[in-house]
């Protein structure tokens, strides 16, 4: 523990929190792929993931994860705004992981992804500008 810190020791204890989290990032993750044997169902955040991270925050006792208070935002009180926050929580999170700190970045795109398509669903428009400063510019393109 005193070379890895609580992130390894969370990994190898596998707590319900944790599992969640990396089902959360893993799904994130296959949603980008080009390869069609690793995507997954555009749904399967809102159908699997959802109702577990539903049945996760009920606690108020817990404290609750940033990839759960993501999902929360956006498939249940559809507050987008709070959903960027956490994006950046999530990538901060991602950094100091011991699974997650290679894709910090494929997970925070595909979160800001999820949003820009859940505004498009609420609002019918994204403006570029907001997509560019949120992805940065020169990786605008290709979430457009």
């Amino acid at each position: 523990m005193q070379q890895y810190g609580n992130n390894f020791v969370n990994v190898v204890q596998m707590r319900s929190q944790s599992l969640l989290r990396y089902m959360i990032a893993s799904f994130l993750l296959a949603r980008g792929q080009p390869n069609s044997k690793y995507q997954i169902a555009s749904s399967s955040l809102e159908e699997i993931a959802l109702p577990l991270v539903i049945q996760n925050t009920s606690d108020e006792s817990q404290t609750h994860d940033v990839f759960s208070l993501f999902l929360k935002a956006i498939y249940e009180d559809f507050d987008l705004d709070e959903a960027i926050k956490l994006v950046e929580q999530m990538g901060k999170y991602s950094d100091d992981d011991f699974l997650l700190k290679n894709y910090t970045f494929d997970i925070k795109k595909q979160a800001y992804i999820m949003i820009f398509q859940a505004k498009c669903k609420l609002y019918k428009t994204v403006e570029v500008d907001e997509i560019s400063k949120l992805v940065g510019s020169k990786h605008s393109e290709g979430v457009c």
